[in-house]
This record gives C-alpha cells, sequence and structure tokens, in this order.
C-alpha cells in the first residue's frame, strides 16, 4: 500500500518543472539527435547543473542536485573534456573532485551483455546518477533486438536502484524523399531502445 499510496502525486522531475519534465526522477533519459546539434553539450550543460556549477537552469528547467555524477566519455573523451572545460573555471576545482566522476573511453565490458555493469560501476564510483556518451560505445550492434532490451535492463536496473541514468543517441540517416528523421520511430537502432525511456529529440526542441 506505502509503494503506490505513498508515491507522489506530480512527477518529481531531475530536469524540469511540474508538468513540464524533461527527465523524470526513477526513469532513464535519452537525448537523441543528428551529429553536431550539440548534444554533449546540452548533457554536460545538465550534468553540471546536478552538481551545482554553471548554469542551474538548462534549457530553461530546473535540475534537481545529485550528490555525485559519473559521466562516461566513451565518445571522443578528448574532445568531452574540452567542451566540459569550456564551461568551469579554477574556482570549480574543488566541486568538481568532489561530485564529478569522469570515465574516458569505452567501458571495458559490453553493457547489452552485461547489464549489471552499470550499476556496479556507479556503485564503485560513489555517484547517484550517470550519463552514458554515447549509446553507440557501450553496446555493440545496436541494431538488434537483444542489444536493445540488454540496455534497456541495464538502464532499469540503475532505475530500481535509485541511480538516474541519461544516454546520449542518435537518429537513422535520411533517406531519400523522406525528409530529415524527427519522428521516435526515427531513433536508430531497436525499438527496445527507447521502450523504457523518455524521450527527447535535441535539434527539433521536441519533447515526446
Amino acid at each position: 500500500g506505502g509503494s503506490v499510496l505513498d508515491a507522489p502525486e506530480c512527477v518529481e522531475s531531475i530536469w524540469g518543472d511540474g508538468h513540464q519534465s524533461l527527465w523524470a526522477k526513477g526513469e532513464p533519459l535519452l537525448l537523441v539527435g543528428p551529429d553536431g546539434v550539440g548534444k554533449t553539450t546540452l548533457a554536460q550543460q545538465v550534468v553540471l547543473a546536478l552538481i551545482g556549477l554553471g548554469s542551474p537552469r538548462p534549457l530553461g528547467f530546473s535540475t534537481r542536485p545529485a550528490a555525485r555524477v559519473l559521466y562516461v566519455a566513451a565518445d571522443r573523451p578528448a574532445q568531452a573534456d574540452r567542451s566540459i572545460r569550456r564551461m568551469v573555471s579554477e574556482q570549480d576545482r574543488q566541486a568538481l573532485d568532489e561530485r564529478l566522476v569522469l570515465w574516458k573511453g569505452p567501458l571495458p565490458f559490453d553493457l547489452a551483455k552485461e547489464p549489471d555493469g552499470l550499476l556496479a560501476l556507479v556503485r564503485r564510483a560513489g555517484c547517484d546518477a550517470a550519463a552514458l556518451d554515447s549509446l553507440k560505445d557501450v553496446g555493440a550492434d545496436l541494431s538488434k533486438e537483444e542489444t536493445g532490451l540488454g540496455l534497456n535492463r541495464a538502464f532499469q536496473i540503475c532505475c530500481a536502484n535509485d541511480v538516474d541514468v541519461m544516454g546520449l543517441h542518435h537518429q537513422r540517416k535520411a533517406r531519400p524523399n523522406e525528409g530529415k528523421p524527427r519522428r521516435l520511430a526515427d531513433v536508430y537502432g531497436s525499438r527496445w531502445l527507447t521502450a523504457g525511456a523518455e524521450k527527447y529529440l535535441n535539434g527539433y526542441a521536441a519533447a515526446l
């Protein structure tokens, strides 16, 4: 009874305000968009806001503080470093040391095949939230159903253990005579990648 009746009636947001929630507590977020539209920059702005640095309202929405965040820079970690560096200053060194953990490069395991591995990594780093940049670098062959199921399971395991997860992903390439990909069906890979997550399609300002 308590699990149901004592649950909050309104959405609790990691990132959002009231019913305008981009990232709900206890639900994974996928930040999806084509190459070069700023997914990494936006994700880093949100991560920094969670640890009390930078703007507290990325895209004009509030963020809920996290004690410590793991940022997996699996895709071009040197570029990710430079991007974060542009958003902080020397006075932020202590806060970065204490509240942000950076993993540079691919994970030492395939997350789709070892879905328990993400929670274990987050716990080992002493974090309560994680951002994966990006999905293509943590699971092999995202078009396979078993890959989608494995990654979704990894996200759900974390959420069930009070760890909030954000993943960056991309859409399929545009096809002739079909226009730019902008729908949920245009997200690349298995449908199970999106089935268990909130989706924000970056670059088109469309929250689904």
